[in-house]
């Protein structure tokens, strides 16, 4: 598990639950080697960690912006992130993700290159920028290599060290083997980060050279086992397993914590020790966090604020993404549904108990006993239903959100400050906060929700940006939310479609006419004449599948979007400000606002397209998703594996695969890309 403090970007402590082999820091992440080998890096910012490949691990070296590490079978995997922020800069690919072929005894990432010591004849590979010579090693047998920022050293198997790339400050000329202490000692190990080396002599005593500007080379006195160099800091584990750090702590990067440690690692701005009982300890700056993923088979899944709870299989509950409070750190045993709110979660046991996990300050954790067959969390309160269709709230109250009605409820959802119950009838009570008409539900009622009727058809629905819309069991259409536009205002009548756009819905009426409602700021609401079969509903504009296959759309158009391209089309997906179509012919074509990439579409023979805000993926025939456009946080780089369906959201994308699993991949600063 991770225990984290110093610098925090909220003011909040985050602790994400992993048992590691192995730790290492980078610019502003971190990654390890988990217990059954597989590699994972932390930092809620995936432009900081990145994404490790799959596979069975032995090691991994963090650099400043990229990893690297060496596999079961000896081969070299890297990795690494496109941007990060607070001290350091912008991210370019130099081809430090790019190793070469070949076995390796181990690997050490730098700044914008890396270095192994290959098996075959313990010379050492370098790869990525050299401008400074980095990447061009001196022959001879080595037994280790570390990288620097911009310089590398090896320990050659006579016990002497070797350094090369930049020399400005003496970073190059190793540490002398002797000293009036150290007996004739070599050295065991080495390190190098930043603008300076250190190493380890065989008596243990460490020595380091290059920039002292924090301090960074006026190592302590001692005995130490390892030393790991940082940016600008250090940290070493002497032979009791305490660890020491020196050098530059505007962070709190060198405020050492208890040990024992095991190892210790030193990043840019922050360090992390692996203690001796598996745990894992960071300190210094934390503007990222680290982010717990579950990978598996669910059941079902519910989205809170800030996390996401699924029920897996088994029946076990999984939890990922923001667990400030524990509402990400769920009780063992077996689940029959989950549900994510806030700052808490609750699940429904299969014995039809309930439990409740996380912030607690309004009561909203502590579930009343008995048996119940569903359970709904919100904001700051929590309801769920008995087992005789009576419903029960617990937590805040001050919108009238926790005091339901009297009368017989099949299942229970809650909003923010409000609450919507379906009853046995198929009605529709919702209570609390009425703000954004959340209560009205529709076909009537006050703002106490009393006897609204919607039928519970679990079929089309679509979510815009404050509001959603769904068909109900009749074909006609209701939408709840924010309606300061009457974009939660359709029309009456028989739809086959429907989609929510920012300020505005659209559908398809049963005779094949296309209506749409709410803001017309753009014209994105003034529906052309004709026949259509499916409608989407983008920021500002609108685009219509006819049923002549053609495509029409409508709504703001300084940047083409709302001018498609004749042909025939099978299906059209409207993202922000721009959209893509699948011909008949299962070509993709896109148009609107973007850079080129965005409307420049793979080839071959697609199904289906989702349009997101600036990237849009396709599935192929043969059942793999391809996606294009904007890839700042990977939403553009899709797994390998066949899908059924892909969607594209704004900065992340996800896709159903064959298999029943789901894949998601981009954002994933509130976990809304670890499934």
């Amino acid at each position: 598990s991770f225990s984290c403090w110093g610098d925090e970007y909220d003011g909040s402590e985050i602790i994400a639950n992993f048992r590691l082999v192995s730790v290492t820091t980078g610019g502003a992440f971190v990654c390890g080697v988990r217990e059954n080998g597989a590699a994972a890096c932390f930092s809620p910012n995936p432009l900081a960690r990145g994404q490790p490949p799959g596979g069975r691990y032995k090691s991994i070296s963090s650099g400043t912006f990229h990893s690297c590490g060496v596999l079961d079978d000896d081969t070299l995997a890297c990795w690494h992130n496109t941007q990060t922020d607070g001290p350091f800069l912008y991210v370019a690919d130099h081809g430090q993700s790019r190793p070469p072929s070949g076995k390796f005894d181990s690997v050490s990432s730098g700044e914008f290159f890396s270095c192994g010591v290959r098996q075959d004849d313990g010379g050492i590979s370098c790869w990525g920028r050299g401008q400074y010579g980095q990447t061009i090693p001196p022959s001879g047998v080595f037994s280790a290599v570390s990288a620097g920022s911009i310089h590398a050293c090896g320990l050659r198997r006579d016990g002497t060290v070797v350094c090369w790339g930049n020399d400005d400050d003496g970073r190059l000329e190793p540490p002398p083997e002797t000293s009036p202490d150290t007996s004739g000692a070599a050295f065991a190990s080495i390190t190098a980060n930043g603008l300076h080396t250190c190493g380890v002599q065989t008596h243990g005593r460490v020595s380091c050279l290059g920039d002292d500007e924090f301090g960074q080379v006026t190592a302590p006195e001692g005995s130490f086992r390892s030393v790991s160099a940082g940016a600008r800091h250090n940290c070493a584990v002497d032979q009791e397993g305490n660890a020491q750090c020196w050098g530059w702590n505007e962070y709190g990067q060198t405020a050492t914590q208890p040990g024992p440690f095991a190892s210790v690692s030193a990043g840019g701005v922050h360090t992390c020790g692996l203690q001796t009982d598996g745990r894992v300890d960071c300190w210094g700056w934390n503007a990222y966090g680290q982010i717990a993923s579950h990978r598996g088979i669910f059941t079902s899944v519910s989205s809170g604020l800030f996390h996401t709870c699924g029920v897996m299989d088994g029946g076990s509950v999984a939890c990922w993404g923001d667990d400030r409070h524990g509402q990400s750190t769920p009780f063992t045993g077996l689940f029959r549904s989950v549900s994510a709110g806030a700052y808490h979660t609750c699940g429904l046991w299969r014995g039809g108990s309930v439990s409740c996990w996380g912030l607690n300050e309004h009561g909203q954790s502590t579930a009343p006993d008995g048996e119940f067959i569903a359970v709904g969390v919100g904001l700051s309160h929590s309801c769920a239903v008995r087992t005789n269709g009576s419903a029960v709230c617990w937590g805040s109250n001050a919108s009238g959100q926790s005091n339901p009605p009297e009368g017989s409820f099949t299942s229970i959802a809650a909003g923010w400050h409000h609450t919507c119950g379906l009853m046995t009838d198929g009605s529709v009570e919702c209570w609390g906060s009425n703000e954004h008409g959340q209560v009205t539900a529709p076909g009537g009622g006050d703002e106490r929700g009393v006897s609204v009727q919607v039928q519970d058809q679990p079929g089309s629905i679509t979510s815009g940006w404050y509001h959603s819309c769904r068909i109900m069991d009749d074909e006609t259409l209701a939408c709840w939310g924010d309606n300061g536009s009457g974009q939660a205002d359709p029309p009456p009548g028989r739809f086959t479609s429907v989609s929510a756009g920012r300020l505005h819905s659209c559908g398809v009426r049963r005779d094949g006419m296309a209506v749409c409602w709410g803001g017309d700021a753009q014209g994105q609401s003034t529906s052309p004449q004709g026949l259509f079969t499916t409608v989407s509903a983008g920021a500002a504009h609108t685009c219509a599948l006819r049923q002549d296959a053609s495509v029409a759309c409508w709504g703001l158009d300084n940047d083409g979007r709302t001018t498609p391209p004749a042909g025939r089309f099978i299906a059209i997906s409207a993202g922000e400000n721009h959209t893509c179509g699948v011909r008949e012919g299962g070509s993709v074509v896109c148009w609107g606002a973007s850079p080129a990439s965005r409307n420049d579409p793979p080839s071959g023979s697609f199904v289906a397209v989702g349009s997101g805000g600036g990237h849009s993926c396709g599935l192929r025939v043969d059942g793999k998703v391809a996606c294009w456009g904007n890839d700042f946080f990977g939403e553009a780089t899709p797994p390998s594996g066949k899908f059924i369906s892909v969607s594209a959201g704004r900065s992340h994308s996800c896709g159903l695969k064959v298999d029943g699993k789901v894949a998601c991949w981009g954002n994933d600063f509130f976990g809304e890309a670890t499934p």
